[in-house]
């Protein structure tokens, strides 16, 4: 009989395996977790139903709860089959959590792991009270991975034993992400993104009022009001062979983010990467795991406009350092930022500490 890991994660698995298997999407589970099958593990998920009245109730007890809870209890049976669960991300974890502290069977039988992204920020200005609470949520959970070091003395500090802390570095499908010399670079700078760690302000600051043109992908919601029209090109939210396609297009992808403890950015960092783009990218603590200046990414100060621009224009007039750039990014990401490697650091930690057998 298969091994069974089962990932708990809001998205349709089952849809975006259909849509990976079409091409419309990079990986065939989220977070390349369809990497964990070539390790002896079979993947499966929780299908909720898609009823109007199932889904309203859905959405009216996990509101109510402000947290998710459907795909754990629906889930149960697979729990109890299941070598390993997989909550993508943090949230998905905090229903099962509870169930364990209660000793509700079969939540204990499994090894829960989180896929942890925003914990440690949430840790790092909290209050005590809320620092207890965030604890508290996460006591039953076995092991929390993570995709940056910095974020490991936070974590600890929250009072999450070492032993539970699994640092890796994040991935990208470096099959569906590549290089086409024979695309025109006919896009001067383009920028990705739309979590609330994007620097759209200081982007802003670094193009108006130049000959700098810069193509945004993110739906105007998210952005500041003061767009300077003239230097900006804005495209809304586009599917992912569109996405693939502009990357490719680029002649430099732009990556500004505040600072926080999560490596805001990276997934298109790394992907713009994969494309051979050359990237510029906010030199945030965490992101300076990922890159290397001049090696594999031109970085740029946190919150650093004129920076950001000396090194706009050092990229767009220097097609070699372009080339170069590219070449070191994705190499960089070959080497060190795939799913596989990724699966594999995290099913070696858990192997260690006695979460799988040998």
């Amino acid at each position: 009989m298969a091994r069974r890991a089962l990932l708990l994660s809001g998205a349709d698995l089952a849809r975006w395996r259909r849509e990976h298997a079409a091409g419309d999407r990079p990986a065939a589970l989220p977070y390349g977790a369809d990497a964990l099958e070539q390790n002896g593990l079979r993947v499966d998920g929780v299908q909720l139903s898609d009823r109007r009245v199932a889904t309203k109730a859905r959405d009216v007890v996990e509101h109510r709860l402000g947290i998710p809870v459907a795909r754990t209890v629906k889930g149960a049976v697979k729990v109890a089959r299941a070598e390993l669960v997989i909550a993508s991300l943090e949230r998905e974890a905090i229903a099962m959590s509870a169930l364990r502290r209660a000793h509700v069977p079969p939540y204990r039988r499994a090894p829960l792991v989180a896929l942890t992204c925003w914990l440690a920020d949430d840790a790092r200005g909290a209050d005590e009270a809320t620092r207890a609470q965030l604890l508290a949520r996460f006591a039953n959970v076995d092991a929390f991975v993570y995709w940056s070091r910095n974020q490991t003395p936070i974590l600890r500090e929250l009072g999450i034993a070492e032993r539970k802390l699994v640092p890796v570095g994040f991935c990208a499908d470096t099959d569906y992400f590549t290089p086409d010399p024979s695309v025109p670079q006919d896009i001067e700078l383009l920028a990705v993104g739309q979590d609330g760690g994007r620097d759209y302000a200081t982007l802003f600051d670094a193009v108006r009022g130049t000959d700098l043109v810069v193509d945004i992908v993110c739906p105007v919601s998210y952005l500041p009001p003061d767009i300077p029209q003239e230097n900006v090109r804005l495209h809304g939210v586009v599917d992912s062979r569109a996405y693939a396609a502009m990357l490719r297009r680029a002649k430099v992808v732009v990556v500004p983010t505040h600072e926080r403890a999560y490596p805001t950015g990276q997934s298109v960092a790394l992907e713009a990467s994969a494309t051979g783009a050359c990237v510029v990218v906010t030199g945030s603590t965490p992101l300076r795991e990922y890159f290397t200046h001049e090696q594999d990414a031109l970085l740029v100060d946190v919150h650093d406009p004129a920076d950001l621009r000396a090194r706009l224009r050092q990229a767009l007039g220097d097609e070699a350092l372009r080339r170069r750039v590219g070449a070191g990014a994705r190499a960089n990401v070959t080497g060190r930022f795939t799913a596989d490697i990724m699966w594999r650091d995290i099913l070696t930690a858990l192997r260690d500490r006695d979460l799988l057998p040998a």
